[in-house]
């Protein structure tokens, strides 16, 4: 059964078999009738780089579960992505030190900041900062400055229009 390895197998036709539970910190999550070993469970790296913590614990019949603390989020370490795939944890981006609304919340994907705050306004740069704001005056210039036409005008493009039959 699950969480059970195969001590010995039956000697005679439909007769019994060894079954034991997995030795600790070994596990073994599907039904197999011929396993003989249990599979090591996994060691979240909390002291590494990849700052995960443990979700779950191992158990006989389950492998350890990794993840991210609160205000981390996953990163995958490899190319092609998939549930089991290698990780490392990342700080959430902190939208308050941006002055930034926060659009998406950090959880399995990185906070997404939004607007910048009351009281901020946003730069060239796109940075949210206090002063000077840009005034309706400064954006009216602005504006007026994208219309101008650059001096000297360009010169219109010569087109010569062909009447008739130019055979000749």
């Amino acid at each position: 059964s699950v969480g059970h390895f195969l001590e010995a197998p039956c000697t005679e036709p439909e007769g019994p078999s060894s079954c034991q539970p997995c030795p600790q910190d070994t596990f073994l999550s599907r039904e197999n009738h011929k396993e003989r070993l249990c599979s090591r469970c996994h060691a979240c790296d909390e002291d590494g780089p990849a700052h995960q913590v443990v979700i779950r614990n191992c158990s006989i019949t389950a492998n350890t579960q990794c993840g991210c603390a609160p205000g981390w989020f996953p990163e995958c370490a490899v190319n092609h992505c998939r549930s089991d795939s290698p990780f490392l944890c990342l700080q959430c981006q902190d939208c308050e030190v941006l002055h930034r609304h926060i659009q998406t919340p950090c959880s399995r994907e990185d906070t997404v900041c939004g607007k910048c705050l009351p009281g901020f306004c946003q730069d060239l740069k796109n940075n949210c900062v206090t002063a000077p704001c840009p005034t309706p005056e400064s954006e009216k210039k602005l504006s007026t400055a994208s219309r101008l036409v650059p001096y000297p005008p360009p010169k219109p493009k010569s087109t010569s229009i062909h009447c008739g039959n130019d055979s000749g």
